[in-house]
């Protein structure tokens, strides 16, 4: 007897938005380990740009996932990822959330072995054992919710004289990093490489902790395994903060992973990064 097919569905970001297509990558992770299948369809039932989505996230990820093009009336038994969420709950983890407390299980992002081949040559080319993932937002209309590079560059040096290798990802471009020739020689930032979102992404599995402000690209350490502190501004989507984390911390984190609701300074990233050092 020929299986079913599972078919899945959401409304997906107007906009590139890196956060939203890795968060709804994820639901559909949960949803494969849930139901115990390891191929299904999936379609938005907005318009999205489909391509970028698959091109960059679906392909990558380990379990067979065909998008196709529908329309939700003409499919009656569609799981609607939109419909398992209380109503109220219009934040961004609210469905992350939802399978963790109701089926016990946990979000981690997971990617095929092309996406582990590519990685490992990111390791080797840059020779990287002892290292840290950093992102840096720039929010050209909010200019609270940016990284203070000048809190940054001080916490760079600070973890090079550790003895840890710098990974910077994310295309955001600072113009004032300030650093001396022989600290920024040690800098790796893998926008200026061919490598795609995934591998970098991936990379995280394989580094010692991750650092940054609050964006999209943060949601690959929520996803992991990993020790993080991301860092937002306390003015900064105030109910939405409010509404996913619980003492600087997700529903789902595991070991020494921090959200802080905190401004950047050098004392309090200094702070965090000692937790990890312990």
């Amino acid at each position: 007897m020929k299986e079913d097919i599972l078919n899945i569905c959401c409304k997906g970001p107007h906009k590139k938005n890196i956060g939203s297509y890795l968060t709804i990558l994820q639901e559909l992770i949960l949803i494969s380990k849930i139901y115990k299948k390891k191929k299904f369809n999936f379609f938005f039932k907005n318009k999205v740009d489909i391509k970028f989505f698959y091109d960059n996230f679906i392909k990558f990820c380990n379990i067979d996932i065909n998008i196709i093009k529908q329309d939700l009336k003409k499919i009656s038994n569609a799981i609607d990822l939109d419909k398992l969420k209380p109503k109220k709950q219009i934040y961004s983890l609210s469905r992350i959330n939802y399978f963790y407390k109701s089926y016990k299980v946990q979000p981690i992002l997971k990617w095929n072995k092309k996406t582990d081949l590519e990685t490992k040559k990111i390791l080797e080319k840059f020779k990287l054992k002892k290292f840290v993932i950093i992102t840096l937002k720039r929010d050209k209309n909010l200019s609270f919710a940016s990284a203070k590079i000048s809190v940054w560059n001080k916490i760079i040096q600070y973890l090079l004289k550790k003895g840890y290798s710098i990974v910077v990802i994310g295309d955001d471009n600072f113009d004032n990093w300030n650093l001396k020739k022989e600290l920024n020689d040690k800098i790796i930032f893998l926008k200026d490489y061919n490598f795609s979102i995934a591998s970098q992404f991936n990379l995280i599995k394989k580094s010692n902790f991750f650092l940054g402000t609050a964006s999209g690209i943060c949601m690959i350490a929520c996803f992991s395994n990993k020790p993080y502190a991301i860092f937002k501004h306390p003015k900064h989507h105030v109910t939405e903060m409010k509404k996913e984390l619980l003492n600087n911390k997700t529903f789902f984190y595991k070991k020494k992973q921090y959200f802080f609701i905190a401004h950047q300074t050098y004392v309090n990233i200094k702070k965090a990064i000692k937790i990890f050092l312990k």
